[in-house]
């Protein structure tokens, strides 16, 4: 929660934007503003409403109005978007003047409810994400006051772009869902190790608004972009994610008196775990994880490298295993 009497923020910009009408500076008028950063963000802003400002017998904000919010913190940290109002309501507290509160979700929050059909066999979850987008910006599902969405290229740096995996395939049927819920399939596929059909990223998806108020444009402004970014994996200098580790596994001989570090795992990725990126556990021997085949054939290497040697007073039965001069018989 911000105050202007105490704020760690070093400007905040509250602009009030309508088609065809000049744009409203709300930026002296806000008492309280609480933004959070999530799927999709969100707003609320509290206005001063003294001598009853914003509540004219024609209203000044209504809902559904777009709001531009770039909030600048003391470390010149920005965060910007559009929103749009979903409520308002009015208030007052002791000792202050009347209040209007306004709610507002990001201007694509329509967008997550709209009903998706459709039918990807074999394909990239990068690929369905973008097939995605082209069936939501069809206009029998979205409303005409619903932005339009982009795949812009990849932006490292706004965070923009379709970062998923193209290189593993999986068939995403969606037949009559909510994108909510089409986009959260995705998501789960993505996490799964390779073997499990994913692509061993964790990542966040929804949607940022492509209008510059340094640059401002009406149809930037009825714009939002794809913003499917992974977490837990960092920028490899030449604006590519990697994502699949190399893993090394060095097992100790039978009877062996190696010591580590000559019998560990080793793994060899960009992993960085600090950023919660998960590492799956790769299972011993004895807990039966490994394959039948080779399980088999480890036992059969411990029978013949335990046999005993053979001695001349010894009774054997036909069958029995003699070992004699380091030859099996």
């Amino acid at each position: 929660m911000v105050t202007p009497n105490f704020t760690p923020y070093a400007e905040v910009l509250v602009i009030l934007k309508r088609d065809g009408v000049a744009d409203v500076d709300l930026s002296s008028s806000w008492s309280t503003i609480e933004y959070e950063d999530g799927l999709p963000q969100t707003v609320k802003i509290t206005l001063n409403s003294a001598f009853g400002q914003f509540m004219t017998t024609a209203l000044i904000l209504v809902k559904y109005d777009k709001i531009f919010v770039r909030i600048t913190d003391a470390r010149d940290s920005v965060i910007e978007d559009v929103f749009h109002i979903r409520k308002i309501k009015r208030g007052r507290k002791i000792g202050k003047n009347k209040q209007l509160t306004l709610f507002c979700p990001h201007q694509s929050e329509n967008l997550w409810s709209q009903t998706i059909s459709l039918v990807a066999r074999r394909t990239s979850g990068a690929a369905a994400l973008d097939q995605l987008v082209d069936v939501l910006n069809t206009p029998q599902n979205k409303g005409d006051d619903d932005p339009d969405v982009e795949v812009p290229t990849n932006d490292t740096v706004r965070k923009v772009g379709n970062f998923l995996d193209p290189n593993t395939s999986n068939n995403y049927i969606f037949e009559g869902v909510k994108l909510q819920t089409a986009v959260d399939e995705i998501v789960e596929i993505e996490q799964q190790p390779v073997e499990g059909g994913g692509s061993f990223e964790a990542v966040f998806i929804r949607f940022k608004s492509k209008y510059d108020h340094d640059a401002p444009s009406d149809a930037d402004l009825n714009t939002v972009q794809l913003q499917a970014f992974p977490q837990g994996f960092q920028d490899d200098g030449a604006a590519a994610f990697t994502n699949i580790p190399n893993v090394t596994l060095i097992h100790q001989p039978l009877k062996s008196a190696a010591t580590p570090p000559t019998n560990i795992i080793e793994f060899e990725s960009d992993e960085d775990p600090e950023l919660a990126t998960n590492i799956h556990v790769i299972g011993d021997r004895n807990s039966g994880s490994y394959p039948i085949e080779w399980s088999q054939f480890q036992g059969a290497k411990d029978v013949f490298n335990n046999t005993n040697e053979w001695s001349a007073s010894q009774d054997y039965k036909v069958g029995n295993l003699v070992n004699e001069q380091g030859i099996v018989y």
